[in-house]
């Protein structure tokens, strides 16, 4: 757990993965408001695009194929948020072969290659909590691990 200078208590989840490839960290900002991802029969790269004080950040392009699927997630930010990652990896190849994203009001995905005849080798669901940044590993090729940094939600009354 990190804490931010105003008491706020940051949690990282991850990364699930190997341990191949060059690691990344986009930190924990206010959330996320667009993700871009490149696929085909794997998880080729991810960009993601930030709010930090109601600017748009656009981070890094963590992978650098490019695959021959792109598709982009636009959430309705602030009012829908990402709540859950799942994953499926191949281990002995060394990346994630699949990826699906939750907000509070739909899912995204799978991206890449799902196997219908296997359990997800993770699944982050995050109640009370949203996703605020990404971590993990690439390689040129792939991605190879995927993390997720989470933020309170604030408490109603």
């Amino acid at each position: 757990m990190n804490e931010s200078q105003t008491g706020e208590v940051f949690i990282k989840i991850g990364p699930h993965g190997t341990a191949n490839g060059d690691e990344w960290d986009d930190g924990c900002l206010d959330g996320v408001r667009e993700i871009f991802i490149w696929h085909d029969s794997k998880a080729c790269s991810l960009q993601f695009v930030y709010d930090s004080d109601g600017q748009s950040v656009l981070s890094d392009k963590h992978g650098d194929e490019d695959g021959v699927n792109f598709d982009t997630i636009e959430l309705e930010y602030p009012s829908e948020y990402l709540t859950g990652l799942r994953g499926q990896t191949r281990r002995f190849q060394g990346f994630l072969t699949s990826l699906m994203f939750f907000s509070n009001k739909r899912s995204f995905g799978p991206f890449g290659y799902w196997d219908n005849d296997r359990e997800a080798d993770f699944q982050w669901k995050v109640m009370g909590n949203k996703i605020c940044g990404f971590f993990g590993r690439a390689q040129p090729s792939s991605l190879t691990a995927v993390g997720i940094h989470l933020r309170a939600l604030p408490k109603t009354s």
